[in-house]
This record gives structure tokens, C-alpha cells and sequence, in this order.
């Protein structure tokens, strides 16, 4: 077969959608030496660190990944007569190819269009619709994806299968002591913390975390709040809530942290938090068990079914009660990664995408 993919997303600071493009690319490169592969991208430079076997060719087309971007490279992918396209998010190619496999992270823009902006609610309800009606293939992360596109669209006409995100390699990184005093002095990272990980967004409740951290102040006092993500939108108000709060001292925003750096922030971390009010997976609690740190997360949907070692918590709960939850899990003990280190795998979602394709 001849595939071809948008890898329009996959950038240098790996994180997200454009994280979960890279490590995809990167298991089909490693399982399928048989079919031949072209990578669509703006900028080839972006694609250097993929390993990339034989049958993998990189096209480049001049743009910046965006609407006119995917229209210039319409002409060549007509000319190569490709079997299979994936989009590892756009959902404009599902909107003009017939053969297009799209992967939908999550329906947020539908669920929860509170959380974004009017414009991009507008274009993505109206793109979705319309790659709803057409054939072809969507992957989803979750059941409760799944369950949430059946609820809110009806006649679906693309098969829709579920095949759950892996672990990065990164993960699976040795623990040292010297790298974690190398990563102590490069962020400052105090003694005793409490890590969350994700872009700082609405829909991630980082407030009520805030919040619920600085009633857990009172009794313990010596701990910090670690943030570790990018500025994403509507991001304003938490810088400002910590300011309100009086915990300029007590709340350290890391900014983007590379992935040869995160597996010692975790590892440091007395536990990890995570209270979003909705998700299309939970890549930040399994990575967390995987480092065997316990996890005290939302009781969304989604989070429910990754069955992760820690507790969870309504994400609507008082300052008092996410306190408490943050007590309890300074006792949890035992986190076993086994369970989860075997159920979370790229290779094996390559593997589950190529049996879909046939193959």
C-alpha cells in the first residue's frame, strides 16, 4: 500500500497532538517495513529526529501547516495515487479524501465550547459534521469518545474504532541520582512538590487545583505546586489566581519541559495531580504510574477507564475536600507500572491501525 500522513504537526518541543503524530510515525516505521509511507510536512528539519526506516519518504511543501497549507498539498497527493492518508488531527483531510483515516483526541469544542473560542467552535462543528458523513476511518483514544460522538451526531457513516495512546520512550528512562541533582539546580525544583503536567488551558481546572493546593498549605506548609506545561489559552486567569492567593512562593510554573527531562520532574514529585474537567485520554496520569508515582485525578469518564493507581475526585470538589484527597495520597504506597507499562503501547497501536487497514 501507499499511505500517506500530515505530519504538519510533529515540531521540536514534542507535546500533545503533535507528540502523539511523532510517536505513531516512529511504530509504524518500526513494525511495517512493506508499505510505502509519505510524510507531508512544512519544514523537513522538524522530522529530523524520527527514525525512520526505508520505505519512508518525507515530502516537504512550503507553507505553515494551516488551511492553504493542506490545499497545496492536495496535487500531490492526488498525483501519488495513495491507498490510505492519516490525519493525526486535522480534520479537513477526512472532509476531501475518501480513503482518510482521522484520529479524533477528544469532541471538547462540542462537549465543552465554553472552553474555547466562538470562531473555533464554529469551524471545527462544521468540519466534523461534514468528515461524519463522508467514508473512511476514525480512530478515537477512548470509549468515551466514542460514546460522546455517538450522542452528539447521529447516521455516523466512517467506522469508528478505538485504539488507546502508548507510552513515550521517555518513560521507560533509568533513574539516576545524578541526573536528578542535574535536573533539581536546572529548574529549581524544591525538596517536597506536587507535580501537574499539561498545557495551561480552561478545561484542565488548574484553579480548583490551585485552590484546593493552598488549603493543603495549612497543614502542609513545607510543599510546593509544580506546573509543568506550555501557556495554551485562556491562561491568564491562573497566573493571576496565584498572585490573589499570595503564592507566588509556593506555585512554580516550569514552562515547557523536554522529554529528557521529564522523567526526573516526575520522579522528584511527591505525587501527581490532574482534576480537568474533561479529557480525550489521560497520557500525563498513565505516564505518572509509570514512574510509579500515584495519581490523584478528576472522576471523569475517560479517567476512569485508564483504572489508574491513586484516587479519584469529583472535579467539581472543594478547596477543602481536594486538600484532604492530597493528604490521602501522601500515604497511597505500592505503585506497581507492570500493569500499565503492558496495556500502553505505540507499537501496539500501529499494529491495531495497520489491522484496520487490512494489513
Amino acid at each position: 500500500m501507499r499511505i500517506g500522513i500530515d505530519a504538519s504537526m510533529v515540531d521540536s518541543n514534542k507535546a500533545g497532538i503533535g507528540y502523539y503524530a511523532y510517536s505513531l510515525i516512529e511504530a509504524l516505521s518500526t513494525i511495517d517495513k512493506k508499505n510505502e509511507y509519505y510524510l507531508f510536512t512544512y519544514n523537513r528539519n522538524l522530522l529530523e529526529d524520527l527514525k525512520l526506516s526505508d520505505n519512508f519518504r518525507v515530502i516537504e511543501i512550503a507553507g505553515t501547516g494551516n488551511l492553504k497549507w493542506m490545499l497545496k498539498c492536495l496535487p500531490s497527493i492526488w498525483k501519488l495515487k495513495l491507498d490510505k492518508f492519516l490525519s493525526p488531527s486535522n480534520l479537513f483531510w477526512g472532509c476531501v479524501l475518501s480513503n482518510c483515516t482521522t484520529v479524533i483526541h477528544d469532541i471538547a469544542q462540542i462537549a465543552r465550547p465554553e472552553f474555547f473560542r466562538k470562531k473555533g467552535n464554529l469551524l471545527y462543528r462544521l468540519e466534523l459534521r461534514i468528515l461524519l458523513r463522508r467514508k473512511g476511518l476514525v480512530i478515537v483514544p477512548s470509549k468515551s469518545v466514542e460514546s460522546e460522538l455517538r450522542k452528539y451526531f447521529s447516521n455516523i457513516k466512517p467506522k469508528v474504532t478505538l485504539i488507546s495512546e502508548g507510552l513515550h520512550e521517555w518513560v521507560f528512562t533509568s533513574s539516576s541520582d545524578s541526573n536528578k541533582e542535574e535536573i533539581i539546580h536546572k529548574y529549581g525544583l524544591p525538596e517536597e512538590y506536587i507535580l501537574f503536567v499539561g498545557t495551561l488551558e480552561p478545561r484542565k481546572n488548574i484553579g480548583s487545583l490551585i485552590r484546593g493546593f493552598k488549603e493543603f498549605l495549612n497543614s502542609r506548609p513545607a510543599y510546593k505546586l509544580v506546573i509543568a506545561g506550555k501557556k495554551g489559552w485562556f491562561y491568564e486567569s491562573i497566573f493571576k489566581l496565584v498572585e490573589e492567593l499570595n503564592l507566588k512562593d509556593s506555585v512554580i510554573f516550569l514552562g515547557y519541559v523536554p522529554d529528557n527531562d521529564l522523567p526526573y520532574v516526575y520522579d522528584l514529585s511527591r505525587f501527581v495531580v490532574n482534576l480537568s474537567f474533561y479529557e480525550g485520554f489521560g497520557l500525563p496520569l498513565i505516564e505518572a504510574n509509570a514512574r510509579n508515582k500515584a495519581v490523584l485525578a478528576s472522576n471523569i469518564g475517560v479517567y476512569n477507564e485508564l483504572n489508574i493507581q491513586g484516587e479519584y475526585i469529583d472535579p467539581n470538589a472543594s478547596s477543602i475536600e481536594i486538600a484532604a484527597a492530597m493528604e490521602r495520597l501522601l500515604e497511597f504506597e505500592n505503585v506497581n507500572s507492570n500493569s500499565i507499562i503492558a496495556t500502553y503501547s505505540w507499537k501496539s497501536a500501529a499494529q491495531r491501525l495497520l489491522n484496520e487497514w487490512g494489513e
